[in-house]
């Protein structure tokens, strides 16, 4: 698996590496701070960022994508949450993120409605992903893919 992260800061490719099977299962892992990164790093279309947004549905199943073609199949995940928003899951402000999964054969995007730098967000964010992950590795299992 590839991955990269924006609000979570690392803190899902840490989890997945803090085991041997885990560390194993992690290709690269990258965090990105903004549209101008992740577009650097996975050479994506800043004028496409700008047109749909680089916190969106399109951006994050594009990097997850794109995470599988730079380093050469297996599964590319996407966590693209706002940055700027200081807020928590029970603030005002409460931003966003967008959770891609790719694998060879399918495509899972949750959009959630919090994001930010507060620790609840970051928490939240980190659990429902890892399970995610959890429940798509459980379904190819059961298919025997």
């Amino acid at each position: 698996m590839a991955l990269v992260e924006t609000a979570t800061g690392g803190e899902i490719a840490r989890l997945l590496r803090s085991t041997p099977a885990g560390a194993a299962a992690v290709a690269a892992a990258h965090v990105v701070d903004g549209p101008a990164a992740l577009a650097a790093l996975l050479t994506m279309s800043p004028a496409k960022l700008d047109a749909f947004g680089w916190i969106s549905e399109m951006a994050a199943a594009e990097a997850a994508a794109l995470l599988i073609d730079t380093y050469e199949g297996g599964w590319g995940l996407a966590v693209l949450g706002d940055v700027t928003v200081q807020g928590d899951v029970y603030g005002e402000e409460t931003g966003q993120t967008f959770v891609a999964l790719t694998t060879p054969s399918s495509t899972v995007v949750r959009r959630y409605p919090y994001g930010g730098g507060g620790f609840l967000a970051r928490n939240w964010i980190t659990m429902r992903t890892l399970d995610l992950v959890r429940r798509q590795a459980l379904a190819r299992m059961m298919n025997n893919e």
